[in-house]
């Protein structure tokens, strides 16, 4: 018996220079991107908890150039008035 294929949730859609990429992801795996230029870059994860989207996105340092600094977590959203800025 194959083991049960998990239905995506959440999906992850790039656009450069050669062309569009989209990727998906499960509530058990969630979905996360780095998105960097020479000056710095910023990580996005989204997963599920307690029934709720939830999301991290943070300034993260790029090959040395960068900070790291939180922007938000909490809730896809955005009903949470927990913003960090």
């Amino acid at each position: 018996m194959r083991p049960l294929k998990q239905m995506a949730h959440f999906r992850a859609v790039i656009q450069g220079q050669r062309g569009e990429a989209s990727r998906l992801g499960s509530k058990a795996t969630g979905i996360s991107a780095n998105v960097a230029s020479w000056q710095g870059g910023v990580d996005v994860r989204l997963w599920e908890a307690d029934g709720i989207d939830m999301c991290r996105i943070e300034l993260v340092p790029h090959y040395g150039k960068g900070t790291t600094r939180l922007l938000y977590d909490g809730p896809v959203s955005g009903a949470s008035q927990n913003f960090p800025i």
